[in-house]
């Protein structure tokens, strides 16, 4: 990780300059676009004519995005947020390893390159959207297959006061609800059924795939499959040694994730789980997860939804409901 590091940033930024500057650059999304909206706000890589490469903030229309060719930004130093905000997006984005923002300008007449097929994300989001068309609030978008930017501002601002935005997150949580059914066969006596338990390991890369490769996905991806070999091969687990080894590997894939606020919240909550021990634990998995990140919450929000506990107890059961009812409606069952 630390070598990755070193080689991603050595050479490949663009000095910081106090005043805007033009340049034609090749933009490419971090991201996957959020499907219905005629502009993308995100993270953007870019690479010039030098081979100079690096992040910048920008909204870029969809008629932009769909085009391969270079365009032309104007590039300007990160702002300071104002201290009245809850949140210090510039802190954010210097996490992300974004120095600077860009406004678009135009689309270069450069020839354009061959456009590149629709990933695995796009397709999969187009199913779901397609399939499920009659859901106006977006919440199965953005809880399934990673479109948060679709769920509607009403349902996001009554999820964040109810302490429940981690729902929109694909995490650890939603990995459960793709791998369990799976590793239910884990528990057969039968060789050939606990190896057919793989089909979980695999259906699970598929869906962080699909949902765009986030921090806490590949987290929990990770430990699940690390713990599906030590499980097949009939030796104990060691939770915080797989949770040490997602640590690893999240590094490796994403130097700057020990930075990111998403994956210190996903660290710090599945660290306090593993550690949870006794009864009921059902019960007491949301308020021990709620006080693992609270430090996040007051510091970078600013905010403690008092109904978190109550309100996750019942999402708990809310959410499996949902997911049962997206497989049926996706499999034609016109009753789901």
């Amino acid at each position: 990780g630390g070598w990755n590091l070193t080689t991603s940033e050595s050479g490949m930024t663009f000095e910081d300059t106090a005043s805007p500057t033009v340049l034609c650059l090749d933009c490419r999304p971090t991201f996957t676009a959020s499907l219905g909206r005629s502009m993308q706000h995100g993270v953007f890589s870019y690479q010039n004519d030098l081979g100079q490469r690096g992040a910048l903030w920008l909204s870029m229309p969809d008629t932009a995005l769909r085009k391969d060719s270079p365009k032309w930004i104007r590039v300007t130093p990160s702002r300071t947020s104002d201290l009245s905000d809850a949140f210090d997006f510039s802190a954010h984005l210097a996490s992300l390893g974004v120095v600077c923002t860009g406004q678009l300008l135009g689309v270069s007449n450069a020839e354009s390159r061959r456009s590149c097929p629709p990933s695995l994300a796009d397709r999969w989001r187009s199913w779901v959207k397609r399939k499920l068309s009659t859901d106006k609030s977006g919440l199965v978008l953005g809880m399934f297959a990673g479109d948060k930017k679709s769920v509607h501002h009403d349902v996001q601002r009554a999820l964040r006061q109810l302490g429940l935005s981690h729902l929109l997150a694909v995490s650890g949580y939603h990995v459960s609800l793709v791998s369990l059914a799976f590793f239910f066969l884990l528990q057969g006596q039968h060789r050939l059924m606990r190896m057919g338990s793989v089909l979980g390991v695999a259906a699970v890369w598929v869906f962080v795939a699909a949902t765009g490769w986030s921090i806490s996905a590949i987290r929990a991806a990770v430990m699940a499959s690390l713990g599906w070999w030590f499980l097949v091969r009939g030796r104990s687990l060691n939770t915080w040694g797989l949770l040490g080894a997602a640590g690893c590997v999240v590094a490796v894939v994403e130097p700057k994730s020990p930075l990111q606020l998403g994956a210190q919240l996903s660290f710090a909550a599945t660290a306090a789980l593993i550690a949870l021990r006794g009864r009921h634990l059902a019960f007491r998995v949301p308020l021990c997860a709620q006080w693992a990140t609270l430090p996040w919450s007051i510091h970078d929000f600013q905010t403690f939804p008092l109904l978190f506990n109550p309100a996750n107890l019942l999402a708990a059961f809310a959410v499996w409901v949902l997911a049962c009812c997206v497989a049926g409606a996706g499999l034609g069952v016109e009753w789901f």
